[in-house]
């Protein structure tokens, strides 16, 4: 705080009069002060103490010691308040008393009281206050100028900002825009030649190209054999086929003889003729056998054995020879023989008469 400070307060009871204060620091705290006023007639007189300052504050205000002294600082070093100011009230040759208000939305809410005592003996030295309103005027005007020289490059910085921003942004607007427009040609291209594929599936004129298929290796040309007469070589399952032939022809011998057990007297014409068929059929269900299953026997020998050159004509096999079979040399049993009657002899005698 400066050591000496003049204050211009207004008169509450008249706005064009007002009452002078100086403020002169009388100790090491910031609120020590010794106040001075006059209207222009009396000196008047007080002396503050920083300790007693909560005092000065109303009953009823709603502010705390710290706000209140923070207050009274604001206002002895003439900054601006929000808000809040003061008045003051003289009682001639009595006292002076300045209030401190705050208004807000047009209600006026009193925050605090000083008063200043009538002192015949303390004198104004105008001269010293003029001096003092001076000096606080040139530190008011230097703080202003600094200020506002700081207030000017900031806004020069602000300009170069602004400046660069707009060139950022110009430029992002171009490389915008030019992306915009790669993009749109490429979209455009990709359009025709989606269109042009169209056209060409729509006329039929589109043909998949064909895969090569592998192509088989030919048969390397072998060198002809001589002509000689030699007799083919037969498969070798023809014999595994009549096997198979008499086998069944076997198990339909063993079901004839069970036939035969349980009627004794039919078994011999049925043997016989079964076994006959049986000869018969046998023989030619084999060959059947072997006429069928040489195509296929022909077939993966071709399939097999590489492929030979053509040879002459073979010799149709003979047929294996006739198989004696088991139940065909089976005798005939002997018919039973009937069973003399009792009566016999009395049936002899009567055909006699």
């Amino acid at each position: 705080m400066v050591t000496s400070r003049v204050l211009k307060v207004p008169q509450s009871d008249n706005d064009k009069a007002f009452v002078l204060l100086q403020a002169s620091s009388s100790g090491r705290k910031p609120l020590d002060l010794k106040l001075i006023g006059t209207e222009g007639e009396a000196p008047y007189v007080v002396k503050i103490k920083h300790d007693r300052v909560p005092a000065l504050k109303v009953k009823n205000s709603h502010l705390s010691d710290t706000e209140w002294e923070s207050l009274l600082e604001d206002f002895f070093d003439q900054k601006p308040l929000k808000e809040i100011n003061a008045t003051a009230t003289v009682q001639s040759e009595a006292s002076i008393t300045i209030t401190i208000r705050k208004q807000v939305q047009g209600i006026t809410q009193r925050l605090g009281t000083i008063t200043l005592s009538h002192d015949e003996n303390e004198a104004i030295e105008l001269f010293e206050w003029c001096a003092a309103s001076a000096d606080a005027i040139v530190a008011s005007n230097e703080a202003t100028a600094q200020i506002q020289s700081k207030a000017t490059e900031l806004e020069a910085s602000i300009h170069q900002l602004k400046d660069q921003l707009e060139e950022i942004l110009k430029a992002k607007d171009e490389d915008e825009t030019a992306l915009l427009q790669k993009f749109r040609d490429l979209l455009n291209e990709k359009k025709v030649k989606i269109r042009e594929q169209q056209k060409v599936l729509a006329s039929g004129s589109f043909s998949a190209p064909k895969q090569e298929e592998p192509q088989e290796p030919s048969p390397d040309p072998q060198p002809e054999a001589p002509k000689t007469k030699t007799r083919g070589r037969k498969p070798a399952a023809t014999r595994a086929r009549k096997r198979k032939a008499t086998a069944p022809a076997k198990e339909e011998s063993d079901e004839e003889d069970v036939a035969g057990e349980q009627s004794p007297i039919k078994s011999e014409p049925e043997d016989t003729d079964d076994g006959q068929t049986t000869e018969a059929t046998a023989s030619v269900d084999g060959d059947s056998d072997e006429d069928e299953e040489m195509p296929d026997n022909g077939e993966d020998g071709e399939a097999a054995a590489p492929p030979r050159a053509s040879s002459p004509p073979k010799k149709a096999a003979a047929p294996p020879p006739k198989r004696a079979l088991p139940f065909a040399n089976r005798k005939p049993k002997e018919a039973p023989k009937p069973v003399a009657q009792a009566g016999g002899a009395d049936t002899d005698s009567d055909d006699e008469l």
